[in-house]
């Protein structure tokens, strides 16, 4: 037995609704007016709902096909935007109830439609950005959630009142409510430990998973101090790395912690270079196992007598040679990758700082909480809200 509502959309279907459905899409953005006011005359809703649903996973289904973004599912996407419209539906319901009354559930599909409609842009975005890796899709998919934000605090509650006065209070109200929720929902973040707040950027995530378990040194490598004996055995003695105008020298247990570091950590970077999926992250990585390579083997090769900082000569009382100590600056070669490494980090994160400039205004709507947050003298609230 198909039920009711099921039975009745399958026989009012026409294929004109379609490209109506396509058309709203294409403008929403400019009008969203106008589409919401259609949205909510019509007697389509809920295929209208499905039909964007449904599209929806296309979507995600065509642009993240063979990308192991995330383990999450399709459907798993579609619940997390019916679970995320929950909170805005409130928040108008409550702000528009106060001056009128109104069906909660005909703010539920139109908080709806805008989510579903606006997740179809932003997958698209999203897509683009995770195929070419060009902040300037991110920048846009973060555009596109911001002015998401806009449409459902500010112009969504005003299409319900005629009176200037109830659009202006609506949306204060809303704003105010959406400040509370921010405020309750860093409260609870801040005292879960298990909660990990992440950059909407996957490249900026990869990245930062990617380096989080190597372990490095602050300072440049200098140079490497070998010892000759007469009889021909020779060893490495010294490393020394060189941090601001300061020379650090590493023997014994030390020149033996250096060479289990590096080791490790080419290692463990070979682990993590499995797992990546973007270029920028596997061309950087690549760059910094090279480094971490070239400072595990240096240790197994001769150096040009024109990288010698100094000689020392150690006799005995005859004045036999004993030995002899040399130093020898460490070939930029050798550290040349390291710099690259840090130039490719360093567009990352320029380009994830450039892709989240459009938090600012998300930031600007969140002033009461920012200002309650001095008040009580609250820490660690620098970010409030990401969508």
């Amino acid at each position: 037995m198909i039920p009711k509502l099921i039975r009745e959309t399958i026989e009012n279907f026409e294929y004109q609704d379609i490209s109506d459905w396509l058309k709203d899409l294409l403008f929403f953005f400019y009008n969203p007016f106008s589409i919401l006011k259609k949205f909510q005359n019509s007697n389509k809703q809920f295929p209208q709902l499905v039909f964007y649903s449904v599209l929806t996973i296309v979507i995600l289904a065509m642009s993240f096909k063979g990308f192991q973004v995330s383990n999450i599912e399709s459907y798993q996407i579609l619940l997390s935007i019916s679970i995320y419209c929950i909170p805005f539906t409130i928040l108008n319901y409550l702000s528009i109830r106060i001056f009128l009354k109104i069906n909660f559930w005909i703010i539920l599909k139109s908080v709806l439609l805008f989510l579903l409609i606006s997740s179809i842009f932003s997958f698209i975005t999203l897509s683009l950005f995770i195929t070419n890796e060009n902040y300037v899709f991110l920048f846009i998919n973060i555009c596109i959630n911001v002015l998401l934000l806009i449409y459902l605090l500010i112009i969504f509650p005003i299409q319900f009142t005629n009176k200037m006065s109830n659009k202006i209070l609506c949306t204060l109200t809303n704003l105010f409510f959406f400040n509370v929720l921010c405020i309750l929902l860093i409260f609870v973040i801040r005292t879960d430990q298990h909660s990990n707040i992440k950059s909407v950027d996957p490249i900026y995530n990869e990245h930062q998973i990617s380096v989080a378990n190597i372990k490095s040194f602050d300072g440049e490598p200098y140079s490497i101090t070998k010892v000759f004996y007469p009889n021909g055995q020779n060893f490495y003695k010294t490393f020394a790395y060189k941090r601001n105008d300061s020379i650090f020298r590493n023997d014994g247990k030390m020149l033996i912690y250096f060479k289990k570091l590096f080791h490790d950590n080419t290692v463990e970077i070979s682990k993590s270079a499995v797992s990546l999926n973007f270029k920028r992250n596997k061309n950087s990585l690549k760059l910094l196992g090279e480094y971490f390579n070239n400072l595990e083997t240096m240790f197994n090769y001769d150096y040009d007598e024109k990288l010698l900082i100094s000689k020392t000569v150690f006799v005995n009382s005859n004045k036999d040679v004993l030995h002899y100590e040399k130093e020898f600056r460490i070939d930029k070669n050798i550290i040349k990758p390291y710099s690259q490494f840090m130039e490719a980090s360093q567009q990352i994160y320029e380009g994830n700082q450039f892709a989240n400039k459009p938090f600012v205004i998300i930031s600007f709507l969140l002033i009461p909480a920012s200002y309650f947050f001095e008040i009580i003298d609250y820490q660690e609230t620098n970010v409030l809200f990401q969508l």
